[in-house]
């Protein structure tokens, strides 16, 4: 009778591992000497990684377009405070990645809590808005609400911003998975 429990129980314990979603693997990106870590919730993939300027990198991670058009993303972006001239604070450089969002909502509203990721002080701000109309000529778009989550901090001259977004009807379920892969986030040298 203990054998068929034992039995019943690992047949259980398989059944419920497989039907869990499957982890994604930690990818490592290279930036300015320096390397960092990032576990992706199932579905996103880097689809955009670009260099506006010396010391700045941007890597963009989306899921496939959904039927409405629609993306989830997260955006990374990294900032070598040595190749600025102007010295910049932990609080500048959480208002400037913070600020660049806002810019492009309406309704905006957000709350910002202090927390620590891989051992580094960092703000996390929850934020909610509607995005703001596209430019003039601009296919037609009707704005709509946007939630996010953006994790800034700072290590040693290298500034991170760990930024997730959706839109309303998505966020729910895409952002708490979102978070948990940004803290996930490693930044080595």
């Amino acid at each position: 009778m203990n054998s068929f429990r034992c039995t019943l129980a690992r047949g259980f314990m398989i059944v419920l591992l497989a039907s869990l979603p499957a982890a994604s693997p930690a990818a490592t990106y290279h930036f300015e000497g320096n390397h960092f870590t990032l576990e992706l919730p199932p579905g996103y993939q880097l689809t955009d990684q670009a260099s506006p300027m010396r010391g700045l990198m941007i890597f963009g991670f989306t899921t496939d377009r959904r039927k409405d058009g629609t993306r989830g993303l997260i955006e990374l972006t990294l900032l070598d405070m040595k190749s600025i001239s102007d010295p910049v604070t932990p609080e500048q450089f959480v208002e400037s990645m913070i600020g660049g969002v806002r810019r492009r909502r309406s309704q905006w509203k957000q709350r910002e809590t202090s927390i620590e990721i891989s051992g580094m002080r960092a703000k996390r701000i929850a934020w909610s808005g509607n995005a703001a109309p596209p430019p003039p000529g601009s296919p037609k778009q009707s704005a709509s609400g946007m939630r996010g989550i953006m994790i800034i901090g700072m290590k040693d001259r290298t500034g991170f911003s760990l930024h997730a977004e959706d839109v309303a009807p998505y966020a729910d379920d895409t952002l708490p998975l979102c978070e948990k892969a940004l803290m996930t986030f490693h930044l080595g040298g």
